[in-house]
Order: structure tokens, then C-alpha cells, then sequence
């Protein structure tokens, strides 16, 4: 193999390496911009919900009430959410799982949930550590955890 070819090969072999970081990259730079974006839509969530509290005597919003709202942010980012108001009782406490949505982002953050809690709080949680928070707070009557 004379000099020229072994350059060629090299460069060919630099920019198949480059664009395989790049691609990667990209994929998890969209997946960070997606995890990001959905908790940005369930803080907007959580502000309307803490809104129509303090206007109706602490009581938690309807689920139709909350689907006009996300219809209203455009939310198409995060997806199904499960709403639990039906199934919280009065004297819940604030760190009660309000409302969550299950997510795969991949390698930026894996799989977990993005969470609204009764204090207004929302956060991402990996799933092990959601599904026994859940387990801990379910009601008996509500259905088995949906993802």
C-alpha cells in the first residue's frame, strides 16, 4: 500500500469516527432538549394547578380541567400524563404524587417519570425509585402503575 492510499485511508477513517460522535451527539443533545421541554410543561401544569387551588378552596383541579389546560400550553413533548386527583384524599400529604408521566430519553437520562407533586414541585425520578414511591402512595382502588 503506497503512501497516497494509506492517507486516503486514514481520512476516510477520521471522518467515519467523526460522524459517528456527531450523530451520537445530536441524538442525546435531543433527548436533554425533550427531558427539559416535558419539565417545563408540567411546571406550567403545576402553576395552573396551584392557580385554580387558591381560587376554589384547596380543591384539586378536574382531569378534563387540566386537559384544557395542556391543550391550551401544547405539550406535545411529555406525552401521557396520569393524573391522580381522584384518588388523593383530603389530608395527603404535600410530597403526594399529583401527576407523572413515563419517559425513555435514552442515554441522556434513561427511562424514569416526570413528577407533580401536591406541593407544586416537579422533578424527574428514575424509575425504581418512582415505582416504589408510588407503591407507597397508591390507594387501593386506584389501577395498577401505567406507563
Amino acid at each position: 500500500m503506497n503512501r497516497r492510499q494509506k492517507s486516503t485511508i486514514l481520512n476516510l477513517l477520521s471522518v467515519i469516527i467523526l460522524t459517528a460522535v456527531l450523530v451520537s451527539a445530536v441524538g442525546y443533545w435531543k433527548n436533554h432538549v425533550n427531558k427539559s421541554d416535558s419539565i417545563r410543561v408540567m411546571r406550567l401544569l403545576s402553576k395552573v394547578v396551584r392557580q385554580y387551588r387558591q381560587q376554589n378552596h384547596k380543591a384539586l383541579p378536574p382531569e378534563s380541567y387540566i386537559n384544557r389546560q395542556r391543550e391550551a400550553i401544547g405539550d406535545a413533548r411529555l406525552g401521557r400524563i396520569q393524573y391522580r386527583a381522584r384518588w388523593i384524599d383530603f389530608n395527603a400529604g404535600m410530597d403526594t404524587i399529583l401527576a407523572y408521566a413515563h419517559k425513555d430519553y435514552g442515554m441522556a437520562a434513561g427511562k424514569g417519570y416526570i413528577v407533580m407533586r401536591l406541593d407544586y414541585n416537579v422533578e424527574w425520578m428514575g424509575e425504581m425509585e418512582f415505582e416504589e414511591l408510588f407503591a407507597a402512595q397508591r390507594n387501593q382502588a386506584e389501577p395498577e402503575l401505567s406507563k
